[in-house]
C-alpha cells in the first residue's frame, strides 16, 4: 500500500470491516490513547530497525484529524511532549505483554499513519483503469486521466478549456461520474463528495511549465 505493507493493511482493515479484533495490547493501548489524547488508533506496527538496535513504533489512526493531533502545526513537527507520554505508556505495555526485553530496549521513534488515506488510495487505484476507460470514451477532450495516491487529475487538452469546462459544468460533472465509480471500490466507506480530490489541468499547461513531463509535474 501507500506506507503500510500488505499484511498490517489487511489486518488493520480486517479491524475496520470487525472481521478481526484488536489485540489485547493495541485495545488497552487505544484505549490509554483515547482517555489520554482523545483519540482513535487502530492498529500499531512494532518493528526492530535492521541497520540499528532500535525500534520502531508505527501508530496508525482511523481518521486524517485524530492523526493531525498528533503534530504541532504545520503538521510537520510531532508534539514532542505526546511522544514522550506514547513512549512511557507504551514501555508498560512492553513490559506487561512481554513483546521484548526491557533491557535490550534502546530506543524507540515512534511514527503515524493516517490509515484513511491508506484506504482512499486503495479504492482510487482500483478504480483507475474504469475511470479512465470511461472518462476518456465518453469525453473526446479529455487528453488523458492520471491518478496518484488520493487524488486524480483530468487533463484537458487547452487552457481555456479548464475554464469552459468549469463554467457549462462539464468539470461537475465530470466529477460526480468519477466519484460515483471510485465509491465502488470503497470497501471501507472513507470517501465523501466533500474529500475527493479531483484536480482539473490541461496539456498545455503540462507542456508549457513542465516539458510534458509528469514526474516534474507532481513534485514540482
Amino acid at each position: 500500500m501507500l506506507l503500510l505493507d500488505d499484511k498490517i493493511y489487511e489486518e488493520t482493515k480486517n479491524i475496520v470491516l470487525g472481521i478481526n479484533e484488536q489485540s489485547p495490547m493495541v485495545k488497552e493501548f487505544s484505549d490509554w490513547f483515547m482517555r489520554t489524547l482523545s483519540v482513535k488508533i487502530l492498529n500499531i506496527q512494532f518493528v526492530k530497525l535492521r541497520s540499528t538496535k532500535s525500534y520502531r513504533l508505527y501508530i496508525i489512526f482511523a481518521e486524517t484529524d485524530q492523526y493531525n493531533k498528533m503534530y504541532i502545526k504545520p503538521l510537520i513537527q510531532p508534539n514532542e511532549n505526546y511522544q514522550m507520554l506514547i513512549k512511557n505508556e507504551f514501555t508498560k505495555l512492553i513490559i506487561k505483554y512481554h513483546i521484548t526485553d526491557i533491557v535490550k530496549l534502546n530506543k524507540i521513534f515512534i511514527t503515524y499513519n493516517d490509515f484513511s488515506e491508506e484506504a482512499k488510495t486503495a479504492a482510487n487505484w482500483s478504480a483507475t483503469n474504469e475511470v479512465k476507460t470511461y472518462i476518456k470514451s465518453r469525453y473526446s477532450f479529455v487528453w488523458d486521466v492520471f491518478t496518484r495516491y488520493s487524488d486524480t487529475t483530468i487533463f484537458y487538452y487547452l487552457e481555456n478549456d479548464v475554464i469552459t469546462y468549469e463554467k457549462n459544468g462539464i468539470s461537475k460533472e465530470i466529477e460526480k461520474e468519477y466519484y460515483k465509480i471510485v465509491k465502488t471500490y470503497d470497501e471501507l466507506n472513507y470517501y465523501t463528495r466533500e474529500n475527493i480530490r479531483l484536480i482539473f489541468h490541461s496539456k498545455e499547461y503540462l507542456d508549457k511549465h513542465y516539458d510534458g513531463n509528469m514526474f516534474y509535474y507532481y513534485n514540482g
